[in-house]
């Protein structure tokens, strides 16, 4: 893939895969923001270890970080769009702002809890179009199935 990018191209990737039956994830970024775990318990985790976007180094690697969740914990993807959100002012969100938000919003469901953080970026920023994209995923861990 790196001889495809050339130049000034890049890309940014998080990718996570979770095995079911126990709550193990394995992930790897690649110049992608830390993911966020919110534990059941109420704590909040900042994950990773960042790692440069894929296309900018041909010899640069990427470390794979593993966790564990537990059944009531949620795991919070995103793209940098969340963080770099700004205000009229131009003053960014950041990781600070956006773990506020996802902490207010903690016990909400998975969609709620999606449209909640739009609504909270959306005041913030007090504009309904972001100047970069802002995406999230949200797997809310159930435990092993039945």
């Amino acid at each position: 893939m790196h001889k495809e990018l050339t130049g000034d191209r890049y890309l940014t990737l998080a990718l996570a895969l979770l095995d079911v039956g126990t709550g193990a994830v394995s992930f790897v970024q690649a110049g992608h923001p830390h993911p966020i775990l919110l534990r059941r318990s109420g704590a909040t985790e900042v994950l990773g270890q960042g790692g440069l976007p894929i296309g900018l180094l041909q010899e640069a690697s990427f470390d794979i970080c593993k966790m564990w969740m537990r059944p009531g914990d949620r795991l919070i993807l995103y793209t940098d769009g969340l963080t770099e959100c700004t205000d009229p002012d131009g003053t960014m969100l950041d990781e600070p702002g956006l773990l506020a938000i996802c902490d207010r919003h903690r016990h909400r469901a998975g969609p709620e809890f999606l449209q909640r953080l739009k609504q909270d970026l959306v005041g913030f920023s007090r504009a309904e179009e972001f100047s970069d994209d802002a995406s999230a995923i949200v797997l809310d861990y159930k435990g092993p199935p039945a």
